[in-house]
C-alpha cells in the first residue's frame, strides 16, 4: 500500500525516516512544532496516510482535512492536543510512543531533584559572576522521604534511581500496583499522607480531568515546608499562580519545573526572579537516545499499518 508520512517533530530520527523509505512510504516534514501552523497542517495532510505529530494542536478539523488519514502516531505520550475522540469515530488510530522515553524523563527527574536541593544553577551562575559563596548550605537527598505521584512507566524508572539514595519511597496512583511495590520497596499512601510526609514530591501523573491542576493551594498547604516539588509530566497540573505564591512566601521549600502550562515562556514569566526554582524548557525527553527510539516506535507502527497489523501502542481510550 505505501504511500506518504506527513511529520512535524524536527527530532524525527533519520534511522526512521529510512525505515519508511525503504517500507516505500514518501515522508514530508512540515516546519518544527513550535513554528508548524494550523494552515501549514491543512494543506499537507490532505494526501497523508499516517501522520507523525508533535505537542502541536491536532482539532477535528485538521483530522478530517486528512481525507486519506488512518494512523496518527504521536511523538510522545500525552495525547491530550489531539481529538482523539474524532480521530476514532473517523477510524483512524491513535498511538504513543510508550516506553520510549521513560529512562530519559526519570533521568530528569532524579537531576532536578538534586538541581534544586543543592542549588546547583545558582552556584554555576554565581562562578561564573566571579562571586565564591561557599558559607550557603544546601540539603542533601541522602535517606529523604520521596512521593511519587504516578506510578506508571516513568514513575517507576524515578522509584529505581531514587532507592539508590537510600530513600523512604511513597506512592500514589489511582491504581496501584501493589506486585510491584512490594518488589521495589515502595508504599502506597493516601495523598495526603504522601504531601505530608515527603521531601521531594514529584509528579508522574496523566493529564485528564481528575488532575488537571491537582497541583493547586489546598495540595501545596499540606506539603512540608522544606519540601520540594519536581514537574516533569504535563504543565497543566499545577496552579502556576498558587505555587508561585507557595514559593515567594516559601510555604515550600522550592520547585523544579520543565512543564508549564503555557509553552514556550512569556519574557515577563514571574517565576524568573525567583531564586528558589529551577526552570527547563520542556526537555526531559531530549536525549539523543530517546528521540531514536521514539521516532522508531512511530515509523514501526506506520509500517504495522501498512501491512494491515494492530498498533503495538494505542491509546488506551476506547470509545
Amino acid at each position: 500500500m505505501s504511500g506518504k508520512v506527513l511529520v512535524t517533530p524536527d527530532m524525527f530520527h533519520p534511522d526512521a525516516v529510512n525505515v519508511l523509505k525503504e517500507a516505500g512510504f514518501a515522508v514530508e516534514f512540515t516546519k518544527p512544532t513550535r513554528m508548524v501552523t494550523e494552515q501549514e497542517v491543512r494543506e499537507k495532510i490532505a494526501d497523508a496516510d499516517a501522520y507523525v505529530v508533535g505537542s502541536n494542536k491536532l482539532t477535528a478539523e485538521l483530522i478530517g482535512a486528512g481525507q486519506k488519514l488512518k494512523l496518527i502516531a504521536r511523538f510522545g505520550v500525552g495525547y491530550d492536543s489531539i481529538d482523539w475522540r474524532y480521530a476514532l469515530q473517523s477510524g483512524i488510530a491513535v498511538t504513543v510512543t510508550a516506553g520510549a522515553n521513560e529512562q530519559s524523563v526519570a533521568d530528569m527527574a532524579l537531576a532536578l531533584m538534586l538541581s534544586i536541593s543543592r542549588r546547583i544553577p545558582y552556584f554555576d551562575r554565581s562562578v561564573r559572576e566571579g562571586e565564591w559563596t561557599p558559607q550557603i548550605l544546601t540539603h542533601e537527598m541522602w535517606a529523604k522521604t520521596v512521593g511519587i505521584m504516578g506510578t506508571g512507566r516513568i514513575g517507576k524508572a524515578v522509584a529505581k534511581r531514587v532507592s539508590g539514595f537510600d530513600a523512604n519511597l511513597l506512592a500514589y496512583d489511582a491504581y496501584p500496583d501493589y506486585t510491584w511495590a512490594q518488589q521495589a520497596g515502595v508504599t502506597y499512601v493516601s495523598k495526603e499522607q504522601l504531601l505530608s510526609e515527603s521531601d521531594y514530591v514529584t509528579l508522574h501523573l496523566p493529564l485528564n480531568e481528575d488532575t488537571n491542576r491537582i497541583v493547586d493551594a489546598g495540595f501545596l498547604l499540606q506539603m512540608k515546608p522544606t519540601a520540594f516539588l519536581i514537574n516533569t509530566a504535563r504543565g497543566q497540573l499545577v496552579d502556576e499562580t498558587a505555587l508561585y505564591e507557595a514559593l515567594v512566601q516559601r510555604s515550600i521549600g522550592g520547585a523544579a519545573l520543565d512543564v508549564y502550562a503555557k509553552e514556550p515562556l512569556p519574557r515577563d514569566y514571574p517565576f524568573y526572579e525567583l531564586d528558589n526554582c529551577v526552570l527547563t524548557h520542556h526537555v526531559s525527553s531530549h536525549t539523543q537516545e530517546a528521540m531514536r527510539r521514539m521516532s522508531l516506535l512511530c515509523a514501526e507502527e506506520i509500517v504495522r499499518m501498512n501491512q494491515g497489523l494492530p498498533p503495538q501502542y494505542p491509546i488506551p481510550e476506547k470509545l
